[in-house]
């Protein structure tokens, strides 16, 4: 495999960082058929944005060795 110069090293998130990451994208996707009953209508309300702090958290796990 040849080696890149410069720029990001990227690795696979821990599987914390995934188990959140999927938390929040199928709480958005399940508000889509669904009433869920969690933070009184919260993620109804916000549910695209959940899907995109989901990406983004999973995002950050994949850049971020730490996470």
């Amino acid at each position: 495999m040849a080696q890149r110069r410069g720029g990001f090293g990227l690795g696979a998130p821990r599987l914390a960082t995934f188990a959140a990451s999927l938390a929040l994208v199928l709480a958005a996707t399940l508000s889509l058929r669904f009433h869920l009953p969690i933070g009184q209508g919260f993620v109804a309300a916000h549910r695209l944005w959940l899907a995109v702090a989901a990406y983004g958290v999973l995002a950050l796990g994949v850049l971020l060795p730490m996470l």
